[in-house]
């Protein structure tokens, strides 16, 4: 959480019913637990904003996580990663910083039309610098969950898309199952599994992502790794947060421009 301004403050306490008047906007903050062969892995967060006052681009997603176990060291990291959604939840702008195995990375990307610009850049490489159109709808896998919510699955729906992931650009064949139950800590709940894979791209994946058949809440991620097999993502908490607006980056002339 950001720390608030000082003129807030100053706001807060002079003028109370002003204050009162524009609380800050709620967000959803949906915190699961990572794990792999019943083993702790770490933990995640992903959150998701309200639709802001300044158009199409002021909704955020955040997608945060890191490593918390012996065995999370083969994947020792950290992930803080925003993306910009526009009213149909399609990305417009992202902001991550990651880092894996010790290795830091930055990426910066526009998107517009189905067309990504983007620099991925690490410490002592050269930028890997991407400008690529597709003829479906371009996702990233922060905006993915969220984008799939909006779309209400039901069984035999499927999707063809693009999926922009730092370095590459995946094809991602989509398709929803029957209701079923899915097994969440010990608690058994109805929802849709999703299930996809990624293709023509550097590492290709499968998933299931299960949502709940009531409101779409995402309650499961299954991940199939060539190296752990299956990594667990399980729904731990639900709750409505404050989120500060955030600038994207193009408000200070960073990052590639978008045609």
């Amino acid at each position: 959480m950001f720390r608030l301004t000082t003129w807030l403050c100053f706001a807060w306490c002079v003028v109370p019913s002003l204050a009162a008047a524009a609380p800050a906007p709620r967000g959803i903050e949906i915190t699961f637990d990572v794990s792999s062969r019943d083993t702790h892995l770490g933990s995640g967060k992903l959150v998701i904003g309200p639709k802001s006052s300044d158009g199409a681009k002021g909704r955020t997603v955040q997608l945060s996580g890191k490593t918390e176990s012996l065995l999370g060291v083969l994947y020792q990291g950290a992930l803080d990663a925003t993306s910009w959604v526009d009213a149909a939840w399609l990305p417009v702008e992202a902001h991550w910083k990651s880092e894996l195995a010790g290795k830091k990375a930055h990426t910066l990307a526009r998107f517009a039309d189905r067309r990504v610009k983007a620099v991925f850049s690490r410490p002592g490489l050269d930028p890997v610098e991407l400008d690529k159109a597709v003829d479906t709808v371009l996702l990233d896998p922060v905006a993915l969950a969220p984008w799939l919510m909006q779309q209400k699955p039901r069984a035999g729906r499927s999707w063809s898309t693009h999926l922009y992931t730092g370095m590459d650009i995946c094809k991602v064949a989509l398709s929803a199952g029957p209701v079923a139950a899915v097994t969440v800590k010990g608690q058994a709940r109805d929802a849709v599994p999703v299930s996809g894979e990624t293709t023509h791209c550097r590492i290709s994946r499968k998933f299931t992502l299960w949502l709940q058949a009531k409101d779409q809440l995402p309650v499961k991620l299954v991940l199939y790794d060539g190296v752990l097999g299956t990594i667990d993502f399980d729904l731990a908490l639900v709750k409505t947060v404050e989120l500060p607006k955030q600038r994207r980056p193009s408000a200070d002339d960073q990052g590639p421009p978008a045609s």
